[in-house]
């Protein structure tokens, strides 16, 4: 049993550090930015969304 709760322990600290790095490269964040330079630099992108576990029909309806 306990060797199982080190193996969580070990994956879950691993999964954390993964999940709250941050990039060294990011030197601003978007929300710190106005909003019409927001919609200025999102111009001509395209957004992906996934929703609902990929359903057909909700994504047509949110899209």
């Amino acid at each position: 049993m306990r060797i199982w709760l080190a193996i969580v322990s070990v994956f879950s600290l691993l999964l954390v550090s993964a999940c709250g790095s941050t990039n060294a490269n990011d030197s601003g964040k978007i929300s710190d930015e106005e909003w019409g330079t927001i919609t200025s630099k999102a111009e001509g992108t395209k957004v992906n969304m996934f929703m609902w576990g990929g359903d057909d029909g909700i994504n047509r309806y949110i899209g």
